[in-house]
């Protein structure tokens, strides 16, 4: 009978690598936000994927905001993952703005994550049809490769802010990512490690992400 092992939680990215991060994700914004908006009294308006993307959301409002840049955050609750770490492909999506807060406005879609894509997609469907002036979308950390972010959308989003692409293989907690409600709260983007492969792949990783920084590496 084969020994079943026991998860392993190990830090992907620490918290000083995101918030850092999270600097140069807000300055993008507020340079394209500059060129685009129509008058000073423009503000972002920032969709909030309920609940994985709020600690996201706070730190990058908190780094536009020291850029001189307003926001304003609208939320929408959306779930394709349940209790179980894959994804059903049909999220439900229960939304807490009007049309108001988004025709003509400018736009930033913004989540924890994106994997397969299905709840971006929706999402950003639904916001696409209310008309914004400009529709970004925003994610702290992306499972797919460079370039095919944006690709993996039927609606078009302007522009895809990512702050970090980690390893599809691994289930990534922390920093606003849970497993089944928990470990939403911890500071650091964590991999929760189930076999000897994911731990492999994590090492590699880490190996890697030293060497180039977490930024720069790509799958």
């Amino acid at each position: 009978m084969s020994k079943v092992e026991s998860p392993e939680l190990r830090t992907l990215i620490p918290a000083e690598v995101i918030e850092r991060r999270m600097e140069v994700m807000a300055a993008e914004i507020v340079a394209d936000f500059k060129k685009k908006r129509k008058s000073e009294s423009d503000v972002i308006t920032i969709v909030l994927v309920l609940d994985g993307a709020i600690d996201f959301v706070v730190d990058l409002r908190r780094a536009i905001r020291r850029l001189g840049i307003s926001t304003k955050t609208v939320t929408i609750r959306s779930s394709s993952y349940g209790n179980d770490t894959v994804s059903s492909g049909d999220p439900t999506i229960d939304q807490d703005f009007s049309a108001e807060d988004i025709e003509e406005q400018y736009i930033v879609l913004a989540d924890d994550l994106i994997d397969e894509g299905f709840t971006l997609e929706k999402i950003g469907s639904i916001l696409a049809d209310l008309k914004p002036c400009v529709l970004h979308v925003a994610v702290m950390l992306a499972k797919v490769r460079r370039g095919k972010v944006k690709s993996n959308f039927k609606f078009k989003p302007g522009k895809v802010f990512t702050g970090f692409y980690v390893p599809k293989l691994l289930w990534i907690v922390g920093r606003g990512v849970d497993l089944a409600g928990g470990y939403r709260d911890k500071e650091e983007v964590i991999g929760y490690l189930r076999n000897k492969r994911e731990k492999w792949v994590a090492a590699n990783y880490l190996r890697k992400a030293k060497k180039v920084g977490h930024e720069n590496w790509r799958p």
